[in-house]
C-alpha cells in the first residue's frame, strides 16, 4: 500500500481543544510505513515522520522524525546528530513512551550516534530531556550478524524496545529475521524469537513486534521464510520465563482465518487485536475482505470486531488496528460500507468507497466512525493508519481530505482528533 508521508505541521495554540484537528502537510509521495505516528498516553505528545524541514537544523532533504507537544506547540527534531542537525539519511517508524520522554525510531543516517557499523538501517532511542540519541541496534545477538534493524516498539515505561533484525547470509541464522528485545538503560539484548542453532532447519521470519507496558511480554508474527504470508502465526514471549508460546486458533492452524496481519497487544498485556483474512469456505466466490479481531490473552477465543448487524464479516478490507492501553478501545481503518454504528443504527451509511477510520468499544460493542464527523458532509478521500492514544480518547490518522475549502493540493495530512467528540474543526497552513 502506498501513500504520502508527512511534511509540515500546524499546531493549535495553546493546546488541543475538544473539537480540533492537527493537519500535517506533505510535499511528496513515498511508500508509507505502518507507524507514521505514535502518541503518548494522553494524546498530547506525538512523534511523527516528516519530509518537511520543520526546524532550521533540518537541511537533509529527506524524511525525519519529529516530536510535537500539542499543549505547548513545541516541535523537536528527534532524528538529530550530536550537534543538533538532522541526520544524513532517512529516519522513520517512531514509537513513543507513555509519558512522551523517549522515542524509538529507525534510521539509515550514519551520523546520529557513535557505534554505527554500516548497516542499512539501525534502531535508535531519543531522550527528550537531554535531546540525546543513542544507538540500540548494531551488535550481533545470539550469533546473528545483522544486516539491518527496523520496526521498533518501545514499552510504555520507556525501559524496553523490541525490534526486528535481519541476519546476513552466513551462519545458523542466515536469511532469518528475528525479534530482539533490548533494555534501553543497559543495552542488554536478547533474541526472543530465536531457537537454538542446532535446531535451525529453515530460515525463520519473525516480524511486527509489540510489547506490554513493562516490556515483559512481546507479541510478534512468525513464519518460515520459504512459506507463504498466509502461514503467519502469532507468538508471545514472556521475559520472566524466557519462553515463547504460539497462540492457538490463529493463522494456518485456525478453522476460521488464514493470513494474519499486524498484531497489537494492550499495554496491560491482557488483550490482543489483529487483522486477518477469513478462511475460504465451500460455496464462496473466493473474494474475501480482511477483518479485525480481538481476544483475551493468553487463551481467549478470537472475536470478530468488524461484524455486521447480523454478525457476519464486513464487506470491505479492515486493517491496521491500534489498541488503547487497557484494551477497551480499538481504532482501525476500513473500506467496509456495512459496519453497524450503535444499537439503533443498522449501518454506518459509508458511501465514499474509500478507507475511513472507526473506533470499536469493547464494553458496548459499539462502532463509531471518526471520518467524517457527525454533521459534516462525507469525506471523499481515504483516511488510513490510525494510532490511538493510551487513554483511548485521541486518534491520529493520515488523510488526503482537504484541511479547508481553499486547500487544493491533495496532500496527505496527519489529523489528530479527540475521538470522544462529535465534531471536528481545523485550520489550514
Amino acid at each position: 500500500m502506498t501513500a504520502a508521508v508527512l511534511a509540515a505541521v500546524v499546531l493549535p495554540k495553546p493546546a488541543l481543544p475538544s473539537f480540533s484537528v492537527l493537519p500535517v502537510q506533505e510535499r511528496r509521495d513515498a511508500t508509507r510505513v505502518h507507524a507514521a505516528a505514535s502518541m503518548a498516553a494522553n494524546g498530547l505528545v506525538i512523534a511523527f515522520e516528516s519530509f518537511a524541514a520543520l526546524v532550521p537544523e533540518d537541511r537533509n532533504g529527506t524524511r525525519d522524525v519529529y516530536l510535537a507537544d500539542l499543549a505547548t506547540s513545541e516541535i523537536v527534531l528527534v532524528s538529530r546528530t550530536p550537534d543538533g542537525r538532522a541526520g544524513n539519511g532517512p529516519s522513520h517508524t517512531p514509537s513513543i513512551s507513555a509519558d512522551g520522554a523517549r522515542v524509538a525510531f529507525t534510521s539509515a543516517a550514519p551520523d546520529l550516534a557513535q557505534g554505527d557499523r554500516g548497516q542499512r538501517s539501525h534502531v535508535f532511542v531519543f531522550e527528550r530531556s537531554s535531546r540525546r540519541v543513542t544507538l540500540l541496534s548494531g551488535d550481533s545477538v545470539a550469533s546473528i550478524v545483522p544486516t539491518e534493524s527496523h520496526a521498533p516498539r518501545i514499552s510504555a515505561d520507556g525501559r524496553i524496545v523490541a525490534y526486528q533484525m535481519a541476519a546476513g547470509a552466513a551462519g545458523a541464522h542466515a536469511g532469518c529475521v528475528e525479534v530482539i528485545r533490548v533494555e534501553v538503560d543497559t543495552g542488554t539484548r536478547q533474541c526472543v524469537s530465536c531457537v537454538p542453532d542446532n535446531e535451525h532447519r529453515d530460515a525463520v521470519h519473525a516480524t511486527r513486534p509489540g510489547l506490554s507496558a513493562d516490556g515483559s511480554t512481546i507479541v510478534y508474527l512468525r513464519r518460515l521464510a520459504r512459506s507463504q504470508p498466509a502461514d503467519h502465526e502469532i507468538w508471545l514471549h514472556a521475559h520472566t520465563r524466557n519462553a515463547a508460546l504460539r497462540l492457538d486458533g490463529i493463522g494456518p492452524g485456525s478453522r476460521t482465518m488464514d493470513e494474519v496481519l499486524t498484531p497489537e497487544m494492550s499495554a496491560d498485556g491482557r488483550w490482543l487485536t489483529f487483522a486477518a483474512y477469513p478462511r475460504r469456505t465451500a460455496g464462496t466466490d473466493g473474494r474475501r475482505a480482511s477483518q479485525i479481531y480481538v481476544q483475551a490473552l493468553p487463551n481467549g477465543r478470537p472475536m470478530l470486531v468488524t461484524a455486521t448487524a447480523a454478525g457476519r464479516p464486513a464487506n470491505g478490507n479492515s486493517l491496521l488496528p491500534s489498541m488503547s492501553a487497557d484494551g477497551a478501545r480499538i481504532a482501525f481503518q476500513s473500506t467496509a460500507s456495512n459496519l453497524p454504528c450503535g444499537r439503533s443504527v443498522p449501518r454506518c451509511d459509508d458511501i465514499n468507497l474509500v478507507a475511513d477510520v472507526f473506533i470499536w468499544d469493547r464494553s458496548t460493542r459499539h462502532i463509531t466512525r471518526i471520518t467524517p464527523p457527525s454533521g459534516h458532509p462525507p469525506w471523499l478521500n481515504p483516511s488510513e493508519a490510525p494510532v490511538l492514544s493510551g487513554d483511548g480518547r485521541v486518534v491520529a490518522f493520515l488523510s488526503r481530505q482537504p484541511v479547508s475549502a481553499d486547500d487544493e493540493r491533495s496532500h496527505f495530512n496527519l489529523y489528530v482528533v479527540r475521538s470522544d467528540t462529535q465534531a471536528i474543526s481545523g485550520s489550514g497552513p
